[in-house]
């Protein structure tokens, strides 16, 4: 049984490019697969990623070795700002990691930026390529597994926290994890610091 992972996604770019991508999306969820029998899988499932690769991409995912174990779980309508400009978020539920070649593979095919936020808490990933935070500005995470988890777009806000909490405020993000151990509190609560990383990340290896 995998961890799941949870990864938000914002498609930018040039009005026609973002709506081809946008309406070939919609057709892929909107296919009926009811007719694959099979309980064990996802083909059922027309929201399952590996349609996204045959249907899009026109890719065999299994010789071309493109992860896509897992669905989109929320898709929103295309907003345009104007009439060059659009935009539109989804959401996906994967096995262990974001389908990032997946992913990068779209955003080459129909010029568009692909930003995103993923996060798998069993195995400690936290990670965006939104450098400077225009959609996803979180930067730190406090998990509290007492209550909920709390995310913070700068470290100041993360420092007070903690200050609130403790007394001690910390210089560095270096430094929670000794103040939650000396107030008994490292055994329920984790700070995180979001990775910044690559659309590319991972790609050439794959």
């Amino acid at each position: 049984m995998p961890n799941w992972c949870s990864t938000s996604y914002q498609i930018v770019g040039k009005q026609q490019n973002v709506d081809k991508l946008f309406k070939e999306l919609q057709k892929v969820l909107s296919t009926d697969r009811s007719d694959e029998k099979d309980n064990t899988s996802f083909l059922p499932d027309s929201s399952w990623l590996g349609y996204v690769v045959s249907d899009i991409l026109g890719i065999d995912h299994e010789k071309e070795c493109i992860p896509c174990r897992g669905n989109i779980d929320y898709m929103e309508e295309q907003m345009n700002d104007n009439e060059s400009f659009a935009y539109f978020a989804l959401s996906t539920e994967t096995a262990w990691t974001d389908c990032r070649k997946l992913f990068y593979l779209l955003s080459v095919k129909f010029d568009v930026e692909i930003l995103f936020y993923t996060e798998e808490l069993g195995c400690d990933i936290h990670e965006t390529n939104d450098e400077e935070g225009l959609y996803f500005d979180t930067r730190y995470l406090l998990d509290d597994s007492n209550n909920d988890m709390n995310y913070y777009s700068s470290f100041e806000s993360l420092a007070k926290e903690i200050e609130e909490m403790t007394g001690e405020r910390p210089d560095e993000f270096k430094d929670i994890d000794e103040i939650l151990e000396r107030h008994r509190l490292s055994e329920s609560m984790y700070a995180h610091q979001i990775d910044i990383v690559s659309l590319l990340d991972g790609i050439s290896d794959s």
